[in-house]
């Protein structure tokens, strides 16, 4: 019986000792993943973070940018004043058109040599606006489009207008995804300091995150699509006898 029971019992030590084993290292391998697992989640989680970091940073950049070429601009008193006189011709029960296309053609002639050579350090469309509805009497970028009300798409203009203050911030529509920077421009009259329109810088923010995807190959920027404008705007060449006709156009 004894000897019979000898390799019973060496069988039962070896069965435990590699069952002992086979646990110990299933623990340890399950101690390793979370090990990994947890590295990785670390790993994320700084990767989340550095692209956040780099979004805000680029934002306020963007915002910074925005906000300092329109104060620039806006700070040309032959501007004002021009902007003035059209403020004045609009506030009549008939406004003279002829007069607004030849201030309309000033405007131009004064914006668009800086317009342009500034496009080189980063494109923005520049659009002059007037008050109160902020109407737009001059795109830069696209003179031939103008006497729409784009503050209905973008409160931020308007509230720029009413609070007399210099705004900055993101602004989304169907077609686009900008940083736009709007300053009032105000003239003294026996009133008092009074709004007589206001100049608006844009920035396209996606072609500044898919630089940012490219530098960080990380996935920052999405792809968007955007559908087709809606409404329609006034198009009138820059001419003083040009003729007033409604067109489907851009409402950027």
């Amino acid at each position: 019986m004894d000897k019979q029971s000898k390799p019973s019992a060496i069988n039962w030590v070896v069965g435990l000792g590699s069952l002992g084993l086979a646990i110990f290292f299933s623990v340890l391998g399950g101690l390793a993943l979370n090990q990994q697992q947890t590295l990785w989640t670390l790993q994320i989680a700084k990767q989340h973070e550095l692209q956040s970091l780099t979004l805000r940073n680029s934002q306020q950049e963007l915002q910074q940018q925005a906000q300092l070429l329109a104060e620039t601009i806006a700070a040309d008193a032959w501007l004002v004043e021009l902007v003035r006189q059209a403020y004045a011709l609009q506030s009549r029960e008939q406004p003279d058109i002829q007069s607004l296309n030849a201030i309309r053609n000033q405007l131009y002639t004064r914006l668009a040599p800086r317009w342009r050579s500034l496009q080189g350090t980063r494109a923005f469309s520049l659009y002059v606006h007037l008050a109160p509805a902020a109407e737009v009497l001059l795109r830069v970028h696209k003179p031939q489009w103008f006497g729409d009300r784009p503050a209905t798409q973008r409160p931020m203009l308007l509230d720029s207008l009413r609070q007399s203050a210099t705004t900055a911030g993101l602004v989304s529509n169907e077609q686009s995804l900008s940083m736009r920077a709007i300053v009032p421009l105000r003239v003294d009259s026996l009133e008092g300091p009074i709004n007589v329109g206001a100049l608006e810088v844009s920035l396209d923010v996606l072609k500044n995150l898919q630089q940012l995807d490219h530098e960080l190959d990380a996935g920052v920027a999405r792809h968007a699509r955007f559908g087709q404008p809606r409404g329609r705007l006034q198009r009138r060449f820059l001419h003083p006898a040009a003729t007033a006709a409604d067109y489907p156009g851009p409402s950027a």
